[in-house]
């Protein structure tokens, strides 16, 4: 057999009898043969082990290489003093969808939570620090090591910063972890504190910027552009608004950026193994009982089509105290989406296991369009900081399962197989071609390799695909011109008229850096103001305060009274007030007020606003009431 495959179908609910509140017994761990059988999956899909110890130990994190390669973070160190964690790559030399190379790239690292693939090597996430590394004598160990940035809080392991994911604004984007830090960029020097926020950085220049977040593990957007991530008990969050633009206008109290869409009181799940925890004070539930997400982690916005279309998008996030991978649909609603349950999955998951040491960590879209778990494997998950005295002195149960690991992939029944491709073995004009791939990983990965490789000869080349017929090769094509510094103007005024809203939104937030060279698209963004999409509208709400042209104040005014009853789309506009723009602002306004409207609230904060700024309010009124002031 090429994979050792095990076709699951969905059955009823079961749960093993619990004893007590901390454990002192545990059941044996199981080799990874006898661990497939314990797999409950949903009907029509199934799953593969693609690795297992001794050649991955302890994985919570996994990406791919442009290379092809499979990386692999190992947290070995997991409730342990001693810096033991390691990043590894994985080869398939054969193209047999099975890793027979395991080589470790890096060890002795205190508890690393992420890599990609950048440049020649590397980048890797360990607190205090983000690296980069690299092999420079072709060992596949690296030999080379540069920090970038530092200062990011090393408190529970559970809680570090983590990441990457690349942003179709050239930017990558990273998660806090819950443990902040003042960060200091190595190559600038400059210091920021991201304290309740995210971050996203640029390794080569050393810039950086804070986030709206905070996110604990696994940061993620989707195809257009929307971004997503959970906490230990919110296995889904919304970052509605963008904290770089709020912070333009200290003078309004905008409504809470982030938005929790999936919480301990909205959503349950169903194990199917004995809940083990180790946590003082916590009641597993009974046999048969359904429970709440308590460990959050490693959210996925499923990017491809391979599983079916109308998996297309939707969230999966991990869930390891229950031993399960737990899956949601995202509806959108104006700026915001809901989330629930698909009707078929509502007493049951996705994913299950009745083996308890069963870990599931991350959950990743793979360039192949399945879905890939890594499994730590391990029969204490909880941190020892969650741990009574006695449970802390136990090394057995808080290391048990260093020597294991394990690596699955979940596609449909008898999916023909696909592999990682191997952009380094590819031309320039085959790599510019993946941004027309219908998978997300492999569009991204196209992108980025673009952008950082400096790919300004290949702009001929990615313009062509502005005209493609899917959308998100447009939309990527667009955002990598811009990244690679070859976007002409006729054609970003083209992709303002795109038939697609997110090509439509990326135009707008791409006209920032265009506006103070020519007031020419001031006017052409004004003109969107009535864009059938509200994050269009949302996007243009944000942009608008990049220009001072009389045309972008009247623009915001308008989508003030326009979007009076949507707090969002209203605290975006309002973060484009300034001093220079309140009065006009403030006039518009107040001149599309009509009977039985109700802009007072609008109007209070731009008075508040303009108050702020200096600016005299009571001679603003009087002059919009055509009544002389004196």
């Amino acid at each position: 057999m090429r994979y050792l495959v095990l076709t699951l179908w969905l059955v009823g609910i079961s749960h093993l009898p619990l004893q007590g509140q901390v454990r002192t017994e545990h059941p044996e761990p199981l080799s990874p043969q006898e661990a497939m059988e314990t797999f409950q999956l949903r009907e029509g899909f199934q799953i593969e082990l693609i690795v297992a110890e001794p050649k991955v130990l302890d994985p919570i994190y996994l990406d791919w290489g442009t290379d092809g390669r499979l990386w692999v973070v190992e947290m070995a160190d997991y409730n342990d003093q001693q810096p033991g964690g390691r990043v590894r790559w994985l080869e398939d030399t054969d193209n047999d969808g099975q890793y027979e190379r395991s080589v470790v790239f890096l060890s002795g690292l205190q508890n690393p939570t992420a890599v990609m693939s950048w440049l020649d090597g590397v980048l890797v996430s360990a607190a205090p620090e983000i690296f980069f590394a690299k092999d420079t004598d072709g060992d596949g160990v690296a030999d080379f090591r540069e920090t970038l940035y530092r200062g990011f809080g090393t408190g529970n392991q559970q809680h570090r910063v983590n990441g990457f994911s690349w942003g179709l604004d050239n930017w990558l984007y990273v998660a806090n972890g819950d443990s902040g830090g003042t960060i200091e960029s190595v190559q600038t020097g400059e210091k920021l504190d991201i304290g309740g926020r995210d971050l996203r950085i640029r390794p080569r220049t050393g810039v950086m910027q804070s986030l709206t977040g905070q996110t604990q593990f696994g940061r993620r957007r989707d195809d257009w552009g929307n971004w997503f991530s959970c906490s230990n008990s919110i296995p889904l969050r919304h970052m509605v608004l963008k904290d770089h633009y709020l912070k333009r206008n200290p003078h309004f109290a905008p409504p809470t950026p982030r938005r929790d869409m999936a919480r301990t009181d909205n959503t349950q799940v169903f194990p199917r193994a004995e809940v083990i925890s180790h946590w003082s004070g916590y009641r597993p539930p009974e046999p048969g009982e359904p429970h709440r997400f308590t460990s959050a982690s490693g959210v996925c916005i499923y990017r491809d089509h391979a599983l079916g279309d109308r998996f297309f998008g939707n969230v999966f996030v991990c869930e390891p105290i229950h031993n399960l991978v737990h899956r949601r649909l995202l509806t959108a609603k104006g700026v915001l989406f809901e989330s629930q349950r698909p009707g078929d999955e509502r007493k049951s998951e996705f994913l299950s296991a009745s083996d308890s040491w069963f870990r599931p960590t991350t959950v990743r879209t793979g360039p192949d369009g399945a879905l890939w778990v890594t499994d730590m494997y391990r029969v204490a998950i909880e941190h020892a900081d969650y741990m009574s005295d006695e449970q802390k002195s136990r090394r057995d149960v808080l290391l048990a399962g260093q020597q294991y690991g394990r690596i699955y992939r979940v596609t449909p029944v008898q999916a023909i197989p696909r592999y990682s491709p191997d952009y380094d073995s590819l031309s320039p004009a085959q790599v510019v071609a993946e941004l027309n791939s219908t998978n997300g990983w492999r569009r991204d990965a196209a992108h980025r390799w673009i952008v950082t490789m400096g790919g300004s000869d290949l702009a001929e080349d990615v313009a062509g695909w502005l005209h493609a017929e899917r959308p998100v090769t447009r939309l990527h094509a667009l955002c990598v011109l811009d990244g690679i510094g070859k976007l002409q103007s006729k054609q970003l005024v083209a992709a303002l008229s795109d038939s697609h809203p997110s090509v439509r939104r990326q135009a707008v937030r791409i006209c920032e850096r265009w506006l103070p060279q020519d007031e020419r698209w001031a006017t052409r963004l004004a003109q969107l103001v009535d864009d059938a999409d509200p994050h269009v509208r949302l996007q243009l709400a944000y942009t608008l305060g990049e220009s001072q042209h009389l045309h972008t104040a009247r623009a915001l005014g308008e989508i003030l009274v326009a979007s009076r009853d949507d707090p969002y789309t209203v605290a975006a506009a309002m973060s484009s007030v300034n001093e220079q723009n309140v009065s006009e602002i403030l006039k518009e306004v107040y001149s599309r007020k009509r009977e039985g409207d109700s802009n007072d609230a609008i109007q209070n904060n731009l008075l508040d606003i303009a108050a702020a700024y200096g600016v005299d309010h009571k001679k603003l009124i009087y002059k919009f009431q055509g009544r002389d002031y004196r």
